[in-house]
């Protein structure tokens, strides 16, 4: 794996790890059904997945997440 590609990685896990619970609290707010509500967190996941590339650093994580 390059270093880039292992650094987005590292930095996917560690911002699922710490804010999994928040993003399950925040799709029971709109979804109500349990399996839908995994299926939004998992959708989450890959928007993450995507855009952690973009990420430049002016606001805080979870602002930007």
């Amino acid at each position: 794996m390059r270093d880039s590609d292992t650094r987005r990685r590292e930095t996917f896990l560690r911002l699922i790890a710490e804010y999994q619970g928040a993003l399950r609290r925040l799709a029971a707010v709109y979804v109500t059904d349990s399996r839908d509500r995994e299926d939004l967190v998992q959708e989450i996941a890959v928007a993450l997945w995507q855009a952690i590339p973009g990420f430049r650093g002016e606001s805080s994580e979870r602002t930007w997440l």
